[in-house]
């Protein structure tokens, strides 16, 4: 990681606190993070009331995001309390002013405090040490710790650090973390962050380029100029490996995404562009938390017309959110939540509670209401295709669209040809004697961590060869419209664009030697069909007919 992690914690529920600030002042009985070594933040805290016994498995991640002023700390901290009081050693990652452990006082849970500040000047002055050399190069003075203020994106370094160091280093004494993330937008920005960032570290230093250590001194000369530091190196294998065991967590089976939303006017449409985004890179939604419902049973006129504006936009929620995710209905409690009482009346299910078609969800504070809705299956993705619907794209755009409109596939040929030094004679894969097996798919995937599964890429490919003479490549997206579609073939990767978010997604070996013959979004799920390359696909061989 760029940037460190610094965040302070207090373990509620406990009947002391350890710890002490480094370089900081803190608040009477609130612990400090002490860092140590390059990577690593070691939070003091208490033993946990539920016990500290150490366990193989992996704890359960809960990713909280919504709409902007959803109020989604406030449903963070419901969620980490109901965990806790359901016998889970809870830790909660925010960086809430309103939230803080003095006032949730419930055994086993922790509530760390991020700071994007502290963890930005610490990461720098550990950076700017590594520099020295090229300070008396240039005979310049290094700057004090004081005079670095935070730049933009250090908040995100410091979350996604602290993610990984309750989740990692933690992991023997904690079983669920409950991450209180920014808005939608900037949540999947984010999660996405570390993918991005070790596709930059591979592209501009790959691990390669070290195996000619010997010959930088050489090269300097021929040159004029320095050539890159073995720590350069060093340090971006370091950052990799962080960025790696970040992106296990956040692909790991045992993640899962609660949104936060207000029913009112568009909420609907943005709901859908949430699942849209978040679909895209194939993160899992647990459940839609609808915030702040007021009573149906007022008296009041007014409160009685505001509510029935509320309940239709809440009907609106339930379709919008029809496909095998669950809407739970959080009340009004007519003041903010400030103690644990007050955020277990909200009746955010605990995590791991939420199951698909059979949980009922509670109103008004926790009363059995009606049951929830939920659609017959869990996603479009899984309909059986019609291959006589399909219909021909006209420039290799995406099927359906009015044929006097420009297809939004744009197909780079250039990169599809065969390419000096890039071609590949490979032998014909392995399953079927066509298709890799899907778990080759992405090279660039997190790194599990010992015990820790990574949930399936959410994309898939179907062996089409013997039939129709392609394969057929399949991301599900729904919510996602033909309009705000964008498809690229770039060489070995395919860039999806959708609304305002983009994902270059690496090609199996398979359908690195194809081209791409057809797209369509049918369903809410975008098909591409990949044709092989006779220059770089095998030719199986002829069946001998009898003598």
């Amino acid at each position: 990681m760029s940037s460190r992690a610094a965040h302070t914690s207090r373990q509620t529920g406990s009947p002391h606190e350890a710890g002490e600030g480094r370089s900081r002042p803190q608040p009477k009985g609130e612990s400090s993070a002490e860092q140590v070594g390059h990577g690593a933040c070691e939070r003091a805290t208490a033993p946990s009331a539920v016990g500290a016994a150490g366990r193989a498995e992996e704890p359960r991640i809960v990713l909280v995001t919504g709409l902007g002023g959803a109020g989604r700390s406030t449903a963070a901290a419901a969620t980490a309390v109901a965990a806790a009081r359901a016998g889970a050693r809870t830790v909660l990652l925010t960086d809430a002013g309103h939230i803080d452990g003095s006032h949730i006082d419930v055994p086993g849970l922790t509530v760390s405090r991020i700071d994007g500040a502290y963890a930005f000047r610490a990461r720098a002055h550990a950076f700017q040490a590594r520099l020295s050399s090229l300070f008396d190069l240039l005979g310049a003075d290094p700057l004090d710790p004081e005079e670095f203020t935070e730049l933009p994106g250090a908040h995100s370094f410091a979350l996604l650090h602290a993610l990984g160091e309750a989740a990692s280093e933690h992991a023997d004494t904690v079983d669920t973390v409950v991450a209180d993330l920014p808005p939608v937008p900037q949540a999947i920005t984010l999660l996405a962050l570390p993918e991005q960032l070790r596709r930059y570290l591979a592209r501009l230093l790959p691990p390669e380029r070290q195996a000619a250590r010997a010959l930088r001194p050489v090269l300097a000369q021929l040159a004029g100029v320095p050539m890159p530091a073995q720590w350069l190196y060093e340090t971006a294998a370091r950052w990799d490996g962080e960025l790696a065991a970040v992106q296990g967590l956040i692909e790991s089976a045992a993640t899962t995404v609660r949104l936060v939303v207000e029913p009112g006017p568009h909420t609907a449409e943005r709901l859908r562009d949430a699942r849209t985004g978040l679909a895209l890179f194939g993160h899992r939604v647990e459940c839609v938390l609808a915030n702040r419902i007021l009573p149906t049973d007022s008296a009041d006129p007014f409160l009685a017309r505001l509510s029935g504006c509320q309940q239709q936009h809440l009907k609106a929620l339930h379709d919008e959110a029809a496909a095998g995710t669950q809407v739970h209905e959080l009340p009004h409690l007519g003041h903010a939540p400030h103690s644990a009482d007050d955020l277990m009346g909200l009746g955010v299910p605990a995590p791991g509670v939420v199951q698909d078609g059979e949980e009922r969800r509670t109103r008004a504070g926790g009363v059995a209401g009606r049951g929830t809705r939920s659609s017959a299956e869990s996603g479009s993705g899984r309909r059986s295709e019609q291959r006589g619907d399909e219909r021909r794209t006209r420039a290799g755009g995406v099927a359906g669209r009015d044929s006097d409109r420009e297809a939004r596939l744009r197909h780079d040929r250039s990169s599809a040809e065969p390419v000096s030094g890039r071609q590949r004679h490979e032998p014909p894969p392995a399953c079927g004697g066509h298709l890799p097996p899907q778990a080759e798919g992405w090279a660039r995937r997190g790194e599990p961590r010992s015990g820790e599964r990574l949930a399936p890429p959410p994309w898939s490919v179907e062996d089409r060869l013997a039939t129709e003479g392609h394969l057929l490549w399949r991301l599900p997206l729904p919510g996602a419209t033909r309009d705000a579609l964008d498809l690229v073939r770039r060489g070995d990767e395919l860039v999806v664009d959708v609304a305002a978010f983009r994902r270059i997604i690496p090609l199996t070996s398979a359908l690195r030697r194809c081209t791409v013959s057809g797209a369509a979004l049918r369903d809410g799920v975008l098909q591409v069909r990949f044709t092989p390359d006779p220059q770089q696909w095998p030719e199986k061989p002829r069946e001998q007919g009898p003598a």
